[in-house]
Protein backbone atom coordinates (compact mmCIF):
# COMPACT_ATOMS: atom_id res chain seq x y z
CA UNK A 1 0.00 0.00 0.00
CA UNK A 2 1.33 3.41 -0.95
CA UNK A 3 0.91 6.65 0.95
CA UNK A 4 -2.03 8.66 -0.39
CA UNK A 5 0.17 11.50 -1.65
CA UNK A 6 2.25 9.14 -3.77
CA UNK A 7 -0.86 7.35 -5.03
CA UNK A 8 -2.35 10.69 -6.08
CA UNK A 9 0.85 11.69 -7.88
CA UNK A 10 0.88 8.36 -9.73
CA UNK A 11 -2.76 8.84 -10.74
CA UNK A 12 -1.90 12.34 -11.99
CA UNK A 13 1.01 11.03 -14.04
CA UNK A 14 -1.12 8.24 -15.52
CA UNK A 15 -3.92 10.66 -16.36
CA UNK A 16 -1.36 12.76 -18.26
CA UNK A 17 -0.10 9.71 -20.15
CA UNK A 18 3.22 9.56 -18.27
CA UNK A 19 3.23 5.83 -17.62
CA UNK A 20 7.02 5.57 -17.43
CA UNK A 21 7.25 8.30 -14.78
CA UNK A 22 4.38 6.74 -12.85
CA UNK A 23 6.10 3.37 -12.91
CA UNK A 24 9.37 4.97 -11.75
CA UNK A 25 7.63 6.65 -8.83
CA UNK A 26 5.87 3.40 -7.92
CA UNK A 27 9.21 1.58 -8.04
CA UNK A 28 10.81 4.18 -5.75
CA UNK A 29 7.96 3.84 -3.28
CA UNK A 30 7.60 0.06 -3.41
CA UNK A 31 11.24 -0.90 -3.92
CA UNK A 32 10.39 -3.74 -6.29
CA UNK A 33 9.98 -3.50 -10.07
CA UNK A 34 7.50 -6.37 -10.25
CA UNK A 35 5.29 -4.77 -7.60
CA UNK A 36 5.53 -1.41 -9.39
CA UNK A 37 4.50 -3.02 -12.70
CA UNK A 38 1.57 -4.75 -11.02
CA UNK A 39 0.46 -1.52 -9.35
CA UNK A 40 0.53 0.44 -12.62
CA UNK A 41 -1.22 -2.32 -14.59
CA UNK A 42 -3.97 -2.53 -11.98
CA UNK A 43 -4.68 1.16 -12.19
CA UNK A 44 -4.53 1.25 -15.98
CA UNK A 45 -7.04 -1.57 -16.28
CA UNK A 46 -9.55 -0.39 -13.70
CA UNK A 47 -11.36 2.93 -13.54
CA UNK A 48 -9.03 4.58 -11.00
CA UNK A 49 -7.40 6.97 -13.44
CA UNK A 50 -10.72 7.90 -15.04
CA UNK A 51 -12.27 8.57 -11.64
CA UNK A 52 -9.23 10.62 -10.65
CA UNK A 53 -9.68 12.84 -13.73
CA UNK A 54 -13.42 13.18 -13.05
CA UNK A 55 -12.80 14.12 -9.41
CA UNK A 56 -10.52 16.90 -10.59
CA UNK A 57 -13.43 18.27 -12.63
CA UNK A 58 -11.85 17.54 -16.01
CA UNK A 59 -14.79 15.81 -17.69
CA UNK A 60 -13.59 16.53 -21.23
CA UNK A 61 -10.17 15.13 -20.35
CA UNK A 62 -11.81 12.04 -18.86
CA UNK A 63 -13.75 11.44 -22.07
CA UNK A 64 -10.58 11.91 -24.13
CA UNK A 65 -8.66 9.54 -21.85
CA UNK A 66 -11.34 6.83 -22.18
CA UNK A 67 -11.48 7.33 -25.95
CA UNK A 68 -7.71 6.96 -26.30
CA UNK A 69 -7.35 4.14 -23.76
CA UNK A 70 -10.20 1.96 -24.96
CA UNK A 71 -10.28 2.92 -28.64
CA UNK A 72 -13.97 3.79 -28.41
CA UNK A 73 -15.85 6.48 -30.25
CA UNK A 74 -16.69 9.82 -28.68
CA UNK A 75 -20.29 8.91 -27.78
CA UNK A 76 -19.36 5.62 -26.15
CA UNK A 77 -16.57 7.29 -24.20
CA UNK A 78 -18.83 10.13 -23.02
CA UNK A 79 -21.56 7.68 -22.01
CA UNK A 80 -19.04 5.67 -20.01
CA UNK A 81 -17.72 8.76 -18.21
CA UNK A 82 -21.28 9.87 -17.48
CA UNK A 83 -22.02 6.41 -16.02
CA UNK A 84 -18.98 6.66 -13.76
CA UNK A 85 -20.00 10.16 -12.64
CA UNK A 86 -23.43 8.89 -11.58
CA UNK A 87 -22.07 5.85 -9.75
Amino acid sequence: MLPETIHQEIMKLLSEGNEAQAKSLAFQALGNLSDADDYIKKHLTDDSVILFIIQKGNIVEAVKYVKDLRGWGLKESKDYVDKLRRA
